[in-house]
């Protein structure tokens, strides 16, 4: 029936039929002066509020639109597109989990509603996507699951995708084992997917299935040739196979499409898996491709140096290996120890995983920190809003760390701490190390002043630990070596060393160990072919592949006599492990930290001796430490002790020490 407004009656059904019109032509000016016509008249006609409500939302006024729509809902309820569109509203808004609620009530009204069942699809996928970038895996299991059993088939080839990428996150075995299935379902639904090819092959690298992984990542590559993911991973799998060369092709192509870091970072740790590569050329190659990451232009935080040091200096430790990783095991006693008078402590987290090591953190620590989802001048605004005296920058271009962040100068005193070699950054002002990793004729180079500890490392004891055992060798008659490390580490020098150990002890064995990777066929083949060069049979060499918990891993250092460190990138962790197994390491000292990392530790366990200072000097001592059983039979008996009374265990030590060290810094730098 005609209605009255101030200016004119108006027909309604006509009224909102030209409005609709002009809503669907495009012509939304028109569509929008004709509605709020419609509601001059009639402010409770629910077709107006709901179509206004979608020109709002379609002009970017969201907030206006849900006004509008909720309104027309509370009219008619029944109405399955106005909950629908509620819905879009309520996703523009970053409320995802209330849109889904409004798509699931508009498809109980009209099961039949395309628009409601893509769009609670596409939101399901962005929660999941959301959850997985938090670190809520089983969340955004649950959601792309969801979202599968609404989706079209155009829809599911995504979703199985990033339903394979979740389990990925996960890491079970059994988990790994579902998100193959997805892929694959995925791969029927679209062969020509890079993403799934991608996501498989990462699910292939983390069951020990190298090659497949490989291969996958290829795969990838040649229906995306510019995928930097498939890049990436593609060379980071062929350096645990120990294909360096061929990594590093693979990380120089990623760069002449991006100068991404990630790149970056793997073409420059591979690097230090590499023997040969001249210091100053290692440190060439760091300044270069790390200063090229950078923006052209960049404001500093700190402008200004401090007038006095304060009496409780602030300390902030940026890493994203806070949880039981190697570097948040070396770091967690130090944390533990700080004195409270002395130091507030704040930790910058840059990954979402926890475990029971990171909570017991938490509970040291003054103030903790996420910062997972921010880009470097983001972290680097945030730190310097805590107005920290001394940031430490963990472990360099390892993990998802992030030591560009120094760049934007946050701090006054920034610190380089476990990473492999020098920073390139100017920003960074000092590196700690100790007197073997960095003796004073060391020919490394580097941009940070060098602050020596006593000791580098620091380690918290192993608790629950199986018993060492009997020695190996009483029982079996024969030497066996072990080497636990990853089998990057292994490369044609090493094996030609440890050629040279297993000829002159005819009857020795060699038991190789690293996670689940060791059933590659391939790194298998790589391994015994570089023995069998040397006259060595390859039954001599057992390859050890399972993903066990710490105390079942740690059960195997029971087989095993002496354990080979690796060259040139030596180990740390496992060379403890195998000490406090009672397992005595021998390694080689080169001209660089890497190089030297063992060499700290197991000379600060007590055994400086077990360091050789040349490739000939390495094999001797191993050679003779293999004959003399009863020394074995003492460390066997009693390192586990030595080690736990050593410095390698006195957090309380280290920490009077490092605290030391960062008021030396300032007092360098400021005084």
């Amino acid at each position: 029936m005609p209605m009255k407004t101030n200016h004119a009656v108006i027909d309604l059904p006509m009224a909102l039929s030209q409005a609709i019109q002009h809503h669907q032509s495009g012509h939304l000016t028109e569509a929008e002066a004709l509605y709020r016509q419609i509601l001059q008249a009639h402010p409770q006609q629910p077709d107006a509020l709901h179509l206004l409500g979608c020109i709002a939302l379609q002009s970017g006024q969201v907030q206006q639109a849900e006004q509008w729509i909720r309104q027309a809902v509370t009219l008619q309820p029944q109405r399955a597109d106005f909950h629908s569109n509620l819905g879009n509203t309520l996703a523009a808004s970053g409320r995802g989990s209330s849109a889904v609620r409004s798509f699931e009530q508009a498809l109980m009204l009209d099961p039949h509603l395309d628009d409601a069942r893509r769009n609670l699809v596409n939101t399901l996928n962005e929660l999941g996507n959301r959850a997985l970038e938090s670190g809520r895996v089983d969340r955004a299991i649950a959601q792309f699951q969801k979202a599968l059993a609404r989706a079209d088939t155009d829809q599911k080839s995504v979703l199985y995708s990033n339903l394979c990428n979740a389990y990925w996150h996960k890491g079970e075995e059994a988990d790994l084992l579902k998100g193959l299935e997805a892929g694959r379902m995925g791969l029927e639904l679209n062969p020509n997917s890079a993403a799934i090819q991608t996501n498989l092959g990462n699910l292939l690298e983390s069951l020990g299935r190298l090659s497949e992984a490989s291969e996958k990542f290829q795969t990838a590559l040649k229906l995306n040739p510019q995928s930097l993911d498939a890049h990436s991973n593609l060379g980071v799998t062929l350096m645990s196979q120990g294909r360096m060369a061929e990594a590093q092709e693979i990380f120089h192509k990623a760069l002449t499409i991006r100068h991404d870091f990630q790149q970056v970072k793997s073409l420059l740790s591979s690097y230090l898996y590499q023997p040969g590569i001249p210091v100053d050329e290692l440190f060439a190659a760091h300044k270069h491709h790390i200063n090229a990451c950078l923006p052209d232009t960049i404001t500093p935080q700190v402008t200004a140096p401090p007038t006095i040091m304060p009496k409780r200096l602030r300390v902030g430790y940026l890493s994203s290996d806070l949880f039981g990783h190697p570097v948040g095991r070396n770091i967690a006693s130090l944390l533990m120890h700080h004195h409270p008078e002395r130091i507030e402590s704040f930790c910058y987290a840059l990954s979402s995983r926890e475990d029971a090591l990171t909570h017991q953190l938490r509970g040291k620590v003054d103030h903790w920190r996420q910062l997972l989802d921010l880009h470097d001048e983001a972290i680097a605004q945030r730190i310097h809003e805590d107005h920290i005296d001394i940031l430490v920058i963990l472990a360099g271009l390892f993990d998802e760390n992030r030591p560009l962040v120094a760049a934007w100068r946050p701090a006054p005193i920034q610190v380089s701490f476990h990473a492999g070699t020098s920073s390139g950054l100017d920003a960074m002002d000092y590196w700690l190390t100790d007197t073997i990793l960095h003796p004073e004729e060391s020919p490394e180079c580097f941009t940070e002043q060098l602050v020596r500890l006593p000791n580098f490392y620091l380690y918290l004891p192993i608790k629950n630990a199986p018993p060492p055992g009997p020695l190996p060798v009483l029982q079996n008659g024969y030497i066996t070596f072990g080497c636990f490390n990853n089998p990057a580490k292994i490369n044609p020098e090493l094996i030609d060393d440890w050629a040279h150990i297993l000829t002159q002890l005819p009857q020795a064995r060699l038991r190789l160990k690293y996670r689940n990777l060791w059933q590659d066929q391939g790194l298998r083949k790589r391994i015994l072919e570089g023995f069998q060069h040397h006259g060595i049979d390859p039954q001599r060499i057992e390859m050890i592949h399972a993903l066990e918990d710490s105390k079942a891993h740690l059960k195997h250092y029971q087989t095993i006599d002496i354990a080979l460190d690796t060259f040139p990138f030596t180990g740390a962790a496992t060379n403890f492990q195998a000490l406090w197994m009672g397992v005595p390491v021998v390694s080689r000292l080169g001209d660089r930290f890497i190089q030297r990392m063992g060499g700290s530790i197991i000379a600060h366990a007590g055994l400086p001796e077990l360091n050789g200072a040349s490739r000939e000097a390495y094999v001797e001592i191993a050679v003779t430490l293999a004959s003399d059983r009863k020394r074995l039979q003492h460390l066997r008996n009693n390192l586990r002790e030595q080690v736990a009374g050593s410095v390698l265990c006195d957090g309380e030590r280290y920490a009077r020490a490092v605290e030391h060290a960062y008021r030396e810094m300032w007092r360098i730098k400021f005084d």
